[in-house]
């Protein structure tokens, strides 16, 4: 989310209660909730555990940046939604959402892994290039 309320992004308390609400609301039980700070800038990060996932807050209030990442596996909650909370929250003037959909490598074709079928084969050539080698090394002693 890009150049977010001042009000909000400089104020933690805030951004404590926005996450907490969002939890409540979208059914991500909270867990345990941690706030860090950068030493050397003024950035800092919210982590939220919750059970089957997380949600994490990485804000640079300066350039009224905040960057989140919200996983779940409940069924109840829905992720897309607790984003469109949090730009209602934040109230950025431009935000951008990503959806990744984590989990069953078979049924999504673009979430294959791209080297699946190549991984044996490989494997298997290096280790006959590695007998052939050895078994070279063993002739010439003879």
């Amino acid at each position: 989310m890009y150049r977010c309320a001042e009000e909000v992004v400089f104020d933690k308390e805030k951004i404590r209660d926005i996450l907490e609400t969002a939890a409540d609301r979208f059914c991500l039980k909270e867990l345990s909730l941690y706030s860090t700070e950068n030493e050397e800038g003024d950035d800092f990060c919210f982590v939220m555990l919750c059970t089957n996932g997380h949600m994490f807050l990485h804000v640079f209030p300066t350039y009224g940046y905040v960057e989140a990442d919200i996983f779940t596996l409940e069924s109840a909650a829905n992720p897309e939604q607790v984003a469109v909370f949090l730009r209602q929250e934040f109230a950025p003037d431009q935000a951008k959402v990503t959806t990744l959909k984590r989990g069953d490598y078979g049924s999504i074709k673009d979430m294959k892994p791209r080297r699946q079928k190549l991984v044996k084969p490989m494997r298997r050539a290096k280790n006959a290039g590695a007998k052939l080698k050895k078994f070279m090394q063993w002739k010439k002693e003879e």
